[in-house]
């Protein structure tokens, strides 16, 4: 427990005005790695694009061999050319590239490529050699090599790759759906929130997020709902010089949700209290008085 004087907790009533821009302080953390998420999104595309020119266009899309997979019809073609792609491997193997043509049943002739993991295949067969070809019969440009694959990988591989590359946007953007939802909820609690009286339980600093040479904190309290029920709460902030002296057993100034009261947050505190106009800035704790009480 701490020694410090026992302090009344200041809260003004709702209706409360506070700058929007200490619900953001609140939520910076997700908003900037969402930012962040965006805007590698294109470097993302670009890696796939090198990694795509690297294997010798070999990374495509997993739909056509998984349309292949739910239908095909096998033609007998020619192989044109072959090529060991040292670039990828699966299970220590190289997949070989293999260039063919096929005749349809109606006569034409049609050019593709595709991949295989069978090496035996793979060393034997040479330019002119003939080998069984997989092909859609509603698009026969979509072809491969018998029990290969039109990408240079099976396409829970592609769905992988793809995936994760393309993750990247979708990671960003939820991340700021996840900040506006945040900070709406950090804007209704601080505005209209009823006011408690909060004794910290535990402070931890979170080490694996900085901004600088920084970390925010999170910070464990409980308070008792006006039915006398005893609620714990967390909140993280940022409010550095304000966290690292706080301990176990100081009162802090708490709002919370009266239809739940598990829905809370501190309020206002360290730099942020600055920020409040009529608030004294010399305040050391979130919404305490500076005098004593008892």
């Amino acid at each position: 427990m701490t020694d410090r004087p026992h302090t009344a907790i200041v809260i003004p009533d709702p209706p409360r005005v506070v700058p929007s821009r200490l619900y953001l302080r609140r939520a910076r953390c997700m908003f900037f790695l969402g930012i962040s998420f965006l805007a590698m999104s294109p470097a993302g595309v670009l890696i796939m694009l090198i990694v795509h020119s690297s294997i010798g266009g070999g990374l495509t899309a997993p739909l056509p061999d998984l349309l292949l997979n739910a239908n095909h019809s096998i033609a007998t073609g020619t192989v044109t050319s072959k090529k060991l792609i040292t670039a990828v491997h699966m299970n220590s193997e190289h997949p070989w590239r293999i260039g063919f043509h096929y005749d349809l049943p109606g006569g034409a002739s049609v050019a593709g490529s595709g991949f295989t993991y069978d090496q035996d295949l793979g060393n034997r067969i040479q330019p002119g050699d003939q080998i069984e070809i997989e092909y859609d019969p509603s698009n026969p440009t979509r072809a491969r090599p018998a029990g290969g694959y039109v990408g240079s990988a099976p396409p829970w591989v592609q769905l992988l790759l793809h995936g994760m590359f393309g993750s990247i946007g979708v990671i960003g953007a939820g991340l700021l759906i996840a900040t506006y939802m945040t900070e709406r909820r950090d804007r209704k609690l601080l505005t209209y929130g009823i006011a408690a009286e909060g004794t910290v339980v535990r402070v931890r600093c979170i080490g694996t997020i900085n901004f600088g040479t920084k970390h925010p904190y999170d910070v464990y309290y409980q308070f008792r709902d006006p039915w006398g029920r005893e609620i714990t709460g967390r909140d993280r902030t940022y409010s550095y010089a304000w966290t690292e002296g706080l301990q176990p057993g100081e009162r802090v100034g708490v709002v919370f949700n009266p239809r739940d009261p598990h829905e809370n947050a501190l309020w206002l505190h360290g730099k942020e209290l600055e920020r409040l106009g009529g608030i004294d800035p010399a305040l050391l704790r979130p919404g305490i008085h500076s005098g004593r009480t008892g």
